[in-house]
Parts: structure tokens; C-alpha cells; sequence
């Protein structure tokens, strides 16, 4: 495409729709259905330049003078309940949705890495002894593991858990401008920190107060943990393999989807911070606490499956800019 042309051709249609927004509140009749179809033409112009043209210049120029005609055309602003309840039911979910695969490859490598080494320090007397000395091993088994999720009072330890969680999680997602390759080590390191207690506790015949001490909360907070890694992964890859676009445009572009996440995922791990502070050292039966565990996690996953597949089928990106971006093209 000849962008110059294109630019001369069209120019006085973009000039006078700018003229008719910064007049909107006092426009004839007439003058108010040009502005509606200049905010239609000038659409499809910003969709020919997108697609046609590698001037970011020209694409952000276009950009910003459609979403001050789609301003102008509805007469507000959308309400910002609107903007909430779009974030959860479509940029959130299928940003998480797109990334599955990722997210499934970092569940299953955890899982095995961690049930191995864990195996490994149960079963061996010599790694045992290299992570602490026999009373270390006994305070810790009988008293440590079970004393850190009640030493504190709730609500202080439900704010350091959110906050350690949320930190975790944000890391993996920033160590995505490295190409996603720090990732797999951070998620190494915690699934080694599992192993060694579990592997601990399995040694002294304590693997049922493991399991049902750290699943209850464990379950979706690890799962909150793994969609981070998945999602910085992805945007790592988009670097090497971009796909047809160019590289600068996909990484801007899953780089925008996966702030989705990050903000998503202080709700998802608030969530889980209460039921660590809350559920996980109560006196109910391990039961029932797992119960707990159990449901937040299926209620998390089927929200995910549910409102992810739905935008993903209807070819939402999870791309924040989209969002009030989006205009007709026809």
C-alpha cells in the first residue's frame, strides 16, 4: 500500500472528524450523523493502515482519534462496572485459556520434579543429614511445619502469605523479558522447597499432615503460581517465534495480555492467602479442609474453562488495548 497516497487521500475525512470531536457538545443534527459516519469510515481506515502498513505513527494517530469519535458517539464513557465485568468474564480468563498448554507442561513438570525429589530425600539418610542434623529434622516434622500456619494471628499472616504469593508470581512474569528462560529455575527452587519437606515429613511417617496442611490453600495457590510461569513463558516465546506479525507488534501485544493476568491474579491469590490463614491451620477435619481446597480450585479451573473457551471461540485476545479500541469496520 502506497501510505503516502493513502495518507493525502484520506487526510481531510480524519481532519474533519477530529474538527466535529472537539466540537461534540455543540453540533447540529446533520453535523451529529457526519460524526457518526466519519467515526465508521475513519474505522476501517485505522483496520486498512493496521494491517497494511508498519507506521506506528500513523496506527497511533488513527487509534486515538477513533476512541475520541467512539467517546463522542455514545456521549460518555463506558461505566467503569462495565470495564470490571469485561476484565473478569473476557481478559482475564482467555489470556489464561490461550496459555493452557503452558500452563499445563509448568503443572506436570512441577508435580514430577517435586514427587521425585521428594522420594529422593525421604528414601535417602545421606540427603537427610546434609538438610539438618537429626533434631532439626524432628523439631521441624513434629512441631515447625505444623507451627507456621498458626504462629501468627490471621489476618497478619493472611497479608504476608498474599503479599509473598503476589511477589512470586509477579517475578516469573517479569523474568518473561528475558525470553521466559529464568522461569523454569524459580519454579525448580519452589518445587525443590516442597520436596524437601514433604520428603521430611514422609521419612517420620508424617506425609498425611503434609498433604493436609499444604493442599488446602496449596492447590489454588500453585495453580496461581504455574498460570504466572505459563503466561511469562509465552511472552518470552512470542520474542523467538512471533508468528505472521511482526515481532515488535506480537510482543506488544502479548505483552498487554498478560498484565491481565498479573492484575487477576491478586484476587486469585487473595483468595488463597484467607484460606491459609483461615482454613488451613482451623480445627476442622482434614476432610473437610481439603474440601475446601478442593472446590476453590474446581471453582477456579471451571470460571477459566468457562469464560476463557467462550472468548477465545468469539477470537478475543485479552489484549487491554483492544478493549476501547475495538470499533466497526464496515
Amino acid at each position: 500500500m502506497d501510505i503516502d497516497a493513502f495518507v493525502a487521500a484520506h487526510r481531510p475525512a480524519w481532519d474533519r472528524l477530529d474538527h466535529l470531536v472537539r466540537r461534540r457538545r455543540s453540533l447540529t443534527g446533520a453535523e451529529v450523523d457526519e460524526l457518526v459516519e466519519l467515526y465508521q469510515r475513519v474505522s476501517t481506515h485505522l483496520s486498512i493502515v493496521r494491517s497494511g502498513t508498519q507506521d506506528p505513527v500513523l496506527v497511533g494517530r488513527l487509534s486515538a482519534l477513533v476512541a475520541r469519535a467512539r467517546s463522542a458517539v455514545t456521549g460518555a464513557h463506558a461505566p467503569a462496572w462495565r470495564d470490571v465485568v469485561r476484565f473478569f468474564t473476557v481478559s482475564f480468563p482467555v489470556v489464561a485459556y490461550r496459555a493452557r498448554w503452558w500452563w499445563l507442561a509448568s503443572t506436570l513438570a512441577f508435580v514430577a520434579v517435586s514427587w521425585i525429589m521428594g522420594a529422593w530425600v525421604a528414601g535417602s539418610p545421606e540427603v537427610q543429614a546434609a538438610v539438618g542434623t537429626p533434631e532439626e529434622i524432628k523439631q521441624l516434622v513434629e512441631h515447625d511445619f505444623a507451627d507456621y500456619y498458626s504462629e501468627n494471628p490471621a489476618a497478619s499472616f493472611a497479608s504476608r502469605v498474599w503479599i509473598n504469593n503476589a511477589w512470586v508470581s509477579m517475578q516469573v512474569i517479569v523474568f518473561a523479558i528475558f525470553l521466559g528462560l529464568p522461569i523454569p529455575w524459580i519454579l525448580f527452587q519452589n518445587a525443590a522447597n516442597v520436596a524437601v519437606s514433604g520428603g521430611l515429613m514422609a521419612s517420620r511417617d508424617k506425609l498425611d499432615i503434609f498433604f493436609g496442611l499444604i493442599l488446602p490453600h496449596g492447590l489454588l495457590e500453585l495453580t496461581a503460581v504455574f498460570l504466572a510461569a505459563a503466561v511469562g513463558m509465552r511472552l518470552g516465546w512470542t520474542v523467538i517465534v512471533p508468528g505472521p506479525r511482526r515481532r515488535v507488534d506480537a510482543l506488544a501485544e502479548q505483552g498487554r495480555a498478560v498484565v491481565s493476568v498479573a492484575i487477576g491474579l491478586v484476587l486469585v491469590l487473595f483468595v488463597s492467602g484467607l484460606i491459609e490463614a483461615l482454613v488451613t491451620p482451623s480445627g476442622l477435619p482434614t476432610w473437610a479442609r481439603l474440601s475446601i481446597g478442593v472446590i476453590a480450585e474446581a471453582a477456579f479451573l471451571a470460571y477459566i474453562v468457562y469464560f476463557g473457551r467462550k472468548a477465545y471461540l468469539e477470537g478475543e485476545t485479552g489484549d487491554l488495548e483492544r478493549a476501547p479500541d475495538v470499533a466497526p469496520t464496515n
